[in-house]
């Protein structure tokens, strides 16, 4: 979730012949390149940078560890209280699941206030909202994802409207989200369980422009 060079410099010795002496412009170019090679080496020690997921970066020799996108995940709880009103809670309007090198993503969009989240790993099985009826899942490990206040629907006096009019079973690659389902709109809380093939580290962000949750699930 930019998200490196290797430069090899190999100059050939020179014999001088009878009694020329380099210039000084030339000693002074030789040295700037061996400075700027220096310092390309030297950098390369000290590790790979870390990237922004969003950004890529271009390379002649290596590709930066993909795990550098997730520098913080972790498979312990990630949670955040919700805003004192419920009011006008968020309205999902987009369940998005994507792969890419290092981790999957998946994008929860909003519409108004990014709401609270609580993410965490359950100890048994997705339940549903409302019901507690057992949510059928592809796989044991389940990564719950629950926003308050959040809904996708609008209460009216005319009836109910529904914003978000998506999937509610999505279909991921299988490593490691096989599924992300919809575990109930109830009460101004969202749930959704991110189904994955085992319990891998995780990081939670915010985004904005739209507003949106993601939860990325490390696959390496």
């Amino acid at each position: 979730m930019g998200r490196h060079l290797f430069t090899r410099f190999n100059r050939a010795a020179t014999r001088p012949r009878g009694r020329h002496r380099p210039t000084a412009t030339a000693v002074a170019a030789v040295a700037s390149v061996v400075a700027v090679v220096g310092a390309s080496a030297c950098g390369d020690e000290g590790g790979a940078a870390t990237t922004d997921p969003s950004t890529t970066v271009a390379s002649t020799s290596t590709t930066v560890p993909p795990m550098t996108a997730l520098a913080d995940a972790d498979v312990g709880q990630v949670s955040v209280p919700p805003p004192g009103s419920f009011d006008d809670p968020a309205r999902l309007v987009g369940v998005r699941v994507g792969h890419h090198d290092g981790y999957d993503r998946v994008v929860f969009e909003l519409e108004g206030d990014l709401p609270g989240y609580d993410v965490a790993y359950l100890e048994g099985p997705l339940y549903e909202d409302g019901s507690g009826d057992v949510v059928e899942t592809a796989g044991t490990d389940v990564l719950s994802v629950r926003m308050t206040p959040a809904s996708g629907v609008v209460l009216s006096p005319d009836g109910v409207e529904e914003i978000y009019k998506g999937e509610r079973r999505i279909e991921g690659d299988g490593d490691p989200v096989l599924e992300v389902v919809s575990a109930g709109d109830f009460e101004a809380q969202i749930t959704w369980g991110i189904v994955v093939d085992r319990q891998r580290p995780f990081q939670v962000s915010r985004l904005e422009s739209p507003n949106r949750l993601v939860v990325d699930v490390a696959n390496v």
